[in-house]
């Protein structure tokens, strides 16, 4: 059996990964952050207050690697700490009024960034994709 690596499901989803992934990180380049903690941003602007239990299960890493990357938030203003008087032993995570100011900013740069690319793909097929998307997610266990 002969098999075609540009005719295979994981073969290309881990191209496209790896392209998209350049193209944020590029993106991201100007604010000196990572796509990483663009992720760990996002997420505690949805939340306001969020734990690094929390940032871990959204970016996928490691407790040691989300104690660094909150800390390089931390030391560049973004991110502040503090502790839980509920639970001593959590640290909660909010944003500080240096990464309120990136929150309309960021969003609007990648979303003009990426728009060159899929604006080749008609809505509909941009919508179908990110349905396919969450169903695999979905399957693998991640949602």
């Amino acid at each position: 059996m002969k098999i075609e690596l540009d005719k295979q499901l994981g073969f290309n989803l881990s191209r496209v990964t790896l392209l998209f992934r350049r193209e944020l990180i590029r993106c991201l380049r100007d604010y000196n952050i990572t796509p990483e903690q663009w992720q760990a941003m996002v997420h505690i602007w949805e939340k306001k207050t969020t734990t690094q239990t929390a940032i871990a299960a959204v970016t996928l890493q490691d407790p040691p690697s989300v104690s660094r990357m909150v800390g390089r938030l931390i030391k560049n203003g973004w991110v502040k700490k503090k502790e839980n008087l509920d639970d001593k032993r959590e640290i909660l995570l909010s944003i500080t009024s240096s990464g309120e100011k990136l929150e309309p900013v960021l969003p609007e740069k990648l979303i003009s960034n990426f728009k060159l690319f899929l604006q080749k793909f008609p809505e509909k097929d941009q919508e179908a994709l990110l349905k396919l998307l969450i169903k695999l997610r979905v399957a693998l266990g991640d949602i």
